[in-house]
Order: C-alpha cells, then structure tokens, then sequence
C-alpha cells in the first residue's frame, strides 16, 4: 500500500547540489562550497518553524492531490527511514465518494460540493447526501490510519500533524485520531 519516500530523491539531490561555484553578482565575486544537501517531503517544510511548539515526535502527514506522504520525527528531527509515501489521495477519494453517490442517489457531485462537506462538515444538498460523503471520508481516513498502522506507528502514543488540502478535513479525521495537530 506504501511505497518509498524520494524515489527519485538520488538524481534530484544530484541536480541540486551545485559542488563548487564561482560567480558575479553586482561586481562582487562570490564563491561558494556546497557539502551537501538534504531533500525532505514538502509536508516538513508546513510545519518546521513550528516543530519547537509540537511534541519531539510526531508524524507529519501530507494529504494531497494524488499522495499521502508521511514523516515521522524524532527530537524534531525526520527519521528518513520512516518516511513513507502512499499513492492514493484526494482525487482517488473523491472519485469513491463519487461513485458511491451514484450508486445510491443516481446522481454526482462536483469537487467544491465535495470539498463543502470535507471543510465544513455540511453541504446545500440532501442530508442524505451529505451523509454519504461523510460516511466515505470516514472511510477513507481510516485507510490512512490502517496504512500508519501497517508502516509501524502506534497512533496512540504518536501525535499528528495534517498538512496539505487534506489537512482541512478535519471533521473527517477528529473521530479517528486523538492527539492531532492541524498545519494549514
């Protein structure tokens, strides 16, 4: 269900890391040596002026369009081997809301009327709709819990932060989580 963080992580940091330059800028040289460079999921970058303020380990979970990705950290610090990336998201869940609309009401919805329900837990249409997309949301945030719980990460002793569009379900994932942090 999970598949490895950074799968092109080698060739990016390899098109990042510059070695050593030389260059002009505003008639002053400049020369710089770069030793090294460390690539983390965007999802880290949500929350790192924030880290101090959260507990020192936690997991960072991005939910976005097309991927989850998750960092775990330790003393604030991600645990690269940790992170994890699983490739169904938003869309997918849209999709499946969609489809099981269909299937019971004949008819669909648009993103933004999804995306009502997913920000604020109701929507200008049937409650029998509306309940529907909650029923699926639920859905699919337990899949996120059981995918963390399949990776090793013991959600009662771990706090989490929710980033990305995702994050603003929070109506979705408060029922399945008890310690969570949200980072919009």
């Amino acid at each position: 269900f999970g598949m490895g963080f950074g799968q092109e992580k080698t060739e990016f940091k390899d098109y990042l890391h510059p070695g050593n330059r030389e260059f002009q800028y505003n008639g002053k040289e400049y020369h710089i040596k770069c030793s090294d460079v460390f690539l983390y999921p965007q999802c880290y970058a949500a929350v790192a002026d924030r880290l101090g303020k959260l507990p020192g380990e936690l997991l960072i979970v991005d939910i976005g369009s097309k991927t989850v990705d998750i960092i775990h950290t330790r003393k604030h610090i991600p645990v690269e081997s940790d992170c994890i990336t699983i490739p169904a998201a938003l869309i997918q869940c849209r999709a499946n809301i969609n489809n099981v609309v269909y299937r019971k009401t004949n008819r669909t919805l648009t993103e933004e009327q999804i995306q009502q329900v997913m920000m604020y837990g109701n929507a200008p249409y049937s409650d029998k709709m509306v309940q529907i997309v909650k029923e699926e949301l639920a859905v699919f945030a337990k899949g996120i819990e059981a995918a963390l719980k399949e990776h090793g990460f013991d959600l009662e002793m771990t706090p989490v932060v929710y980033v990305g569009g995702g994050g603003r379900c929070d109506e979705a994932f408060r029922f399945c989580y008890r310690q969570t942090y949200h980072a919009h």
